[in-house]
């Protein structure tokens, strides 16, 4: 089992996160340290380590950071796919990837390989199952085959997680990246599928796209990968939804329409058709009148 754990600088910087006290903050630290290769934690021994509260367990909880799968707070971190990626051959299936199919049928389970690396040793007995180190002397020849087999083995977990990462992507993002020939590395792909998984809402990331690029100053950059996790960074912290943004827009165009017309456009229908005082029209007559002699 892999034993470094990292924490989403994303999910932390959310505002229902900073609201949390710092105790209940300090839990979900020690929580995604202790869990295993499947994100799965036994949150009592973890609370009982650290002296955390039942109440920071709860909130945590509350907020959906933390979802419990049994009585014993046997519990599974929400985010932890966000977080970390392990290689399937580095893995170790957690024992309780049962109760976490029972509980969260829909979420992902990456499962465990053999290791690239092991092997069968040379000359021993025939019996002996994989996965034991070859712990006798390596030839050059040797040497070369184990890192080509590596190399091969660190390239196709890459290309497999390139590809869920593009298959994961709505079809409007993909559609709207292939049209303005857009090019994301791995990176930039995984932090837009965060964003997307955040929002809810796959038409923000496209509005967010448009937005970058109209304020793209640079002609060699088609799009500002920079600007624009900051433009979803604000809509994740300010809880923007598609309709809210396309509302504010709209009335935004309002507010610039009416600036344009002239003051007599912006009476109501009652004024435009309220007849004129009759002393005025009888001047006007007379005005009329007396210019035709």
């Amino acid at each position: 089992m892999a034993d470094r754990r990292m924490i989403n600088r994303i999910i932390m910087s959310q505002a229902k996160f900073i609201k949390m006290p710092l105790s209940a903050q300090g839990l979900y630290a020690q929580l995604m340290a202790n869990t295993d290769d499947d994100g799965i934690v036994q949150a009592f021994s973890v609370m009982r380590m650290v002296g955390a509260s039942d109440d920071d367990y709860k909130l945590l909880v509350a907020k959906g950071f933390v979802r419990p799968l049994n009585d014993d707070l046997v519990s599974y971190m929400c985010d932890w796919s966000k977080s970390n990626t392990l290689r399937r051959d580095r893995k170790e299936d957690s024992e309780y990837q049962s109760l976490l199919h029972e509980i969260l049928p829909d979420e992902p389970i990456r499962k465990a390989k053999p290791r690239a690396d092991t092997g069968k040793k040379k000359g021993g007995n025939k019996n002996m199952s994989n996965g034991r180190p070859l712990d006798g002397p390596w030839t050059a020849e040797e040497k070369m085959k184990r890192i080509e087999e590596n190399r091969m083995e660190c390239n196709r977990d890459e290309d497999e997680e390139e590809h869920n990462q593009s298959s994961s992507s709505s079809k409007i993002i993909n559609n709207f990246i292939a049209t303005h020939q857009i090019s994301f590395n791995k990176y930039q792909l995984q932090q837009i599928n965060e964003f997307k998984q955040q929002l809810n809402d796959e038409r923000l990331v496209v509005r967010a796209m448009k937005e970058a690029m109209s304020k793209n100053n640079d002609p060699k950059v088609e799009l500002p990968f920079s600007y624009l996790v900051k433009i979803l960074s604000r809509y994740v912290q300010e809880h923007v939804t598609y309709e809210s943004l396309q509302a504010k827009i709209t009335n935004t165009f309002r507010k610039s329409s009416n600036e344009q017309m002239p003051e007599w456009s912006k009476k109501s229908q009652e004024e435009l058709c309220k007849k004129a005082d009759p002393e005025v029209i009888h001047k006007v007559r007379e005005r009329i009148a007396n210019r035709g002699k």
